[in-house]
């Protein structure tokens, strides 16, 4: 992974780890149907690789788009392969994410605060 920072390299994980989980499942017969929320094209193979081989798997892919980005998304491989593939529009997201502080109670008791870690802030 040269070159790469280690956000990078973590986030390249989390890509493979996703695909890793997603076979894992279908091979074990332990999913009926597959969601995958990603606009990240490293997730076409697993998802061509399941769509061929568990017939009876229900696969369906969102893909978030900023309304800046709504023309450019692509999503027609999915659709060549016979898999849904929805647009999710994010503008509306940011009335449903964390709040930057999230306060902490046990058992009516103020424990304290949690702090949202600033990169899952999604701005549109």
């Amino acid at each position: 992974m040269d070159g790469q920072t280690p956000i990078d390299q973590l986030e390249e994980l989390t890509d493979v780890n996703i695909a890793i989980r997603m076979i894992q499942d279908a091979q074990d017969n332990a999913t009926d149907s597959i969601v995958l929320v990603s606009g990240d094209s490293d997730q076409e193979p697993a998802i061509h690789w399941i769509h061929d081989r568990f017939l009876k798997i229900s696969l369906t892919v969102y893909i978030p788009v900023l309304p800046s980005e709504a023309g450019q998304r692509r999503i027609d491989f999915y659709g060549s392969i016979g898999v849904s593939c929805t647009p999710l529009p994010l503008d509306g997201l940011t009335a449903h994410q964390l709040p930057p502080v999230v306060k902490l109670y046990e058992g009516g008791v103020s424990k304290g605060a949690a702090m949202r870690p600033k990169e899952w802030a999604i701005t549109t």
